[in-house]
Order: C-alpha cells, then sequence, then structure tokens
C-alpha cells in the first residue's frame, strides 16, 4: 500500500510523546516529527486544510472590520491584508480530478505542498503583524486565570 509522508504539528508541552526518545539527525538537527497517511485520505486532509483555511480568512476579514481603527493607528493594515490575500491563495479551484501529492519537483503535483506554502507565508506575515502590534503575546491569555484573579 502506498503511504504519503505528511509534517505533523508539534507536541504540546506537557502531553505524552508520541515517537521515540532518540531521533534520527537530519542536517545536523532533530528531524521532524511524521505521520504516514494512506492515499485515499490526502484528499480528505487537504479539503480539511481548505476549509480550516476558508473560516480564517473570514476571521480575519472580521478583525480587520472590527479592529480598524487600531490596525490604521499602527500601520497594521497593511500586514493583515496580506495575511488574508496570501490565504486567499489557498481557495483557488483544483482544475486535478484527484489531490495529488507528487515527490518534490516530479511529473505529479504537489497540491499539499503547494497550500503549505501559502500558508507558510501567511504565518511568517502573522508574525510581522504581532510585531507591529503593541502587547501582542504569542500565546493567547489565560481567561481561566484571568477570571480567577477577578474573583479573589
Amino acid at each position: 500500500m502506498c503511504e504519503h509522508t505528511c509534517l505533523a504539528l508539534p507536541e504540546q508541552p506537557g502531553s505524552r510523546p508520541s515517537r521515540p526518545a532518540e531521533l534520527p539527525l537530519r542536517w545536523g538537527r532533530a528531524a521532524t516529527n511524521a505521520v504516514h497517511q494512506s492515499w485515499f485520505e490526502i484528499d480528505d486532509v487537504f479539503f480539511e486544510a481548505c476549509g480550516q483555511t476558508w473560516a480564517l480568512i473570514h476571521l480575519l476579514k472580521a478583525v480587520e472590520h472590527d479592529f480598524g481603527p487600531v490596525l490604521d493607528d499602527k500601520n497594521a493594515r497593511v500586514s493583515l491584508r496580506q495575511i488574508i490575500r496570501e490565504l486567499e491563495a489557498t481557495q483557488e479551484p483544483i482544475w486535478s480530478p484527484m489531490i495529488l501529492n507528487g515527490g518534490g519537483f516530479g511529473f505529479p503535483a504537489n497540491h499539499s505542498l503547494v497550500m503549505a506554502s501559502c500558508v507558510s507565508r501567511a504565518n511568517a506575515a502573522l508574525l510581522d503583524l504581532s510585531n507591529l502590534l503593541p502587547g501582542a503575546e504569542s500565546r493567547p491569555p489565560d481567561l481561566a486565570a484571568q477570571a480567577a484573579a477577578r474573583t479573589s
């Protein structure tokens, strides 16, 4: 059976590791956590990612509408529009009858790689946006701790 290797999300702190303690080294650093995916599931994962980016586009458009004055004040609207443009590239129609994940620069298309490239560029632009806005943290605040502190 043909299998495809996808990169998995990094493990969350405190979670149980799903890989062996010793990682093989590749180019002087630890190899990434890989998930083997059946060729029959590639389209499911691809279209799930399409749906997630579609939802993120609409959330970011709502942020642009709701926080327009703040974005204009910090000259961050251009960065937010760049993020939205990068994510909108993932919503282009697929003219192939099936989702393909060819290897490298081979003959078959690599649809997941194209989408990952767009999402990666949007991620880089999002990091730039977070540097423009004061008080932006790399993770959301702990709302439960804040609520507990208010009630104390």
